[in-house]
Order: structure tokens, then sequence, then C-alpha cells
């Protein structure tokens, strides 16, 4: 695994875009951290943050079938 240092404001920034996308989808916030460290790879390879966007799942109908 390997360990950089990330300043404030990268940090800070990079969680304000991954917050707009998941107020969106509010569904996704347990993968906040997973966004987040996608998000600081891509920086970290690329040198700036992608425009990104989360789409929810499509909910499948659970009833019982006859």
């Amino acid at each position: 695994m390997k360990c950089v240092i990330v300043p404030d404001s990268l940090s800070a920034e990079i969680y304000k875009r991954v917050d707009a996308a998941i107020a969106l989808v509010p569904d996704s916030a347990p993968d906040r951290d997973i966004y987040y460290q996608q998000l600081l790879d891509y920086f970290d390879a690329h040198g700036l943050i992608p425009d990104f966007s989360i789409v929810a799942k499509p909910k499948h109908d659970v009833s019982p079938q006859p």
C-alpha cells in the first residue's frame, strides 16, 4: 500500500465534492470513504480531481411471487 501526505485543502475539496454527490444519492453515504479514496488515487495519478457522479442502483421489486 502506498502512503501519501494529503494537504488539508486537497482533502477538504475532495470531501466537499463527495458530499455534494452523496446529497443527490443519499443511499450512497456508507461508501463515502471509498469515493474519497478513489478520487485521491486519481488525483495522485493525474494531478487533478475528476468530475464524477454517483448513480443510484435501481430498486428491484422484491414482492413474493405466486
